[in-house]
């Protein structure tokens, strides 16, 4: 409120004028500030709304992930007991292989001690000579089988222990799957973790920018405030001709937009071309000393604050889907696009740029965006 407080005491009209000129150049300075501060606003609101699906993202993959992870495990443990089974196998084949081996060795003891020289002991100690050959016969087959057997047996044991080979190779595969899977885990709880702390750090950027957009609309508006003071001030101090009162005929009751000297060209036919080519005129020429504040007719939202060749610096308002006024020629801008006014709100001060020979406001009403005579809708 310092800044505002040199413009208090304006010791003359010139000085208020030049005070209010500041304070307009002041507020149009805030205002692009809250412009730029909403589009860093906007920008980070973006950035906070793609962190968030990115971490989604990252949440949704985790899930799929550790799923996979725990799918993993249950192969291991699957191939683990299958291995553990496999093992078990192995170990009573080995079992069988021993004791087939000792049952063949003992057969070929038996054998032997039949084809020994000892073997009339065995003839002359049996009751015939078919049981002679009988104990022969049988251990001869005894042996085939135990033989046979035993290659069975051991043929058994090496499929098994492929078997287990095979497995110990498909569970060392799954292990480095369920590994690989597991780091990529590790890698995207990392990344989550950093969406995390930057969401964080964006939301506070976005808690101080939005004090700052705060703090700039209470100072713009304490500007304002003073502007309509000094506005105001300078109302008092100028000619109080034209009453600006409406005849009713506007559903939106303008008024007019300054004080002025004298009307220096009203609506309608010129007659004949003026300097500038122009053989008719679209709105009201209201004189006064350049400088004079410039009010809006009515409330409505500002479509157009700019230059352009015949009307100078000039403000267009919409107040209705109907009604839309334009003042044209102005120095100076105390609007910006986009913004709401209320009715006597300063929109600018007059001046002569454009199309202009000297100070003066021309000021058209359009409806349905034609012009007409604003003598229609003001009282003069």
């Amino acid at each position: 409120m310092i800044a505002l407080a040199v413009f208090l005491f304006a010791p003359s009209r010139a000085g208020a004028q030049d005070a209010l000129r500041e304070l307009i150049r002041k507020r149009q300075e805030v205002e692009q500030q809250k412009k730029e501060a909403a589009r860093q606003l906007k920008a980070r609101q973006n950035e906070q709304k793609a962190l968030e699906q990115r971490k989604q993202a990252i949440d949704r993959n985790i899930t799929v992930t550790t799923a996979k992870i725990g799918e993993l495990e249950g192969q291991i443990s699957t191939l683990t007991q299958e291995i553990d089974q496999k093992t078990v196998e192995i170990d009573l084949k080995i079992q069988e292989i021993e004791l087939l081996t000792d049952d063949r060795n003992q057969t070929i003891r038996s054998l032997y001690k039949i084809g020994s020289p000892g073997t009339w002991a065995v003839v002359l100690t049996s009751s015939s000579i078919s049981e002679v050959i009988g104990r022969s016969t049988y251990h001869e087959a005894l042996e085939r089988q135990i033989t046979v057997n035993l290659k069975e047996t051991v043929s058994l044991k090496s499929e098994l222990e492929q078997k287990k080979a095979q497995l110990e190779s498909k569970k060392r595969e799954v292990a480095a799957a369920q590994a690989s899977a597991q780091r990529h885990k590790q890698s995207l709880e990392s990344d989550k973790k950093e969406k995390e702390q930057l969401l964080v750090t964006n939301s506070k950027v976005q808690q101080d920018i939005k004090a700052k957009i705060a703090e700039a609309e209470k100072y713009s508006n304490d500007l304002s405030v003073e502007i309509v003071r000094v506005a105001n001030e300078l109302r008092e101090r100028g000619f109080k001709k034209g009453g600006g009162i409406p005849k009713g005929n506007s559903p939106i009751g303008m008024v007019l937009p300054m004080p002025y000297n004298y009307i220096s060209r009203g609506f309608g036919p010129l007659g004949e071309r003026d300097v500038f080519g122009m053989t008719f005129h679209t709105g009201m020429d209201l004189v006064a000393p350049c400088g004079t504040p410039i009010a809006a007719a009515a409330d409505g939202v500002v479509t157009s604050a700019s230059y352009s060749i015949g009307y100078g610096n000039n403000v267009r308002v919409s107040h209705n889907e109907t009604y839309s006024t334009l003042y044209a020629h102005m120095s100076t801008f105390a609007v910006s696009d986009g913004q709401q006014v209320k009715q006597n709100d300063i929109v600018g001060l007059e001046g002569t740029t454009g199309w202009s020979t000297g100070c003066h406001l021309h000021f058209e009403i359009r409806r349905n965006a034609f012009p007409e005579d604003p003598e229609l809708y003001l009282g003069f």
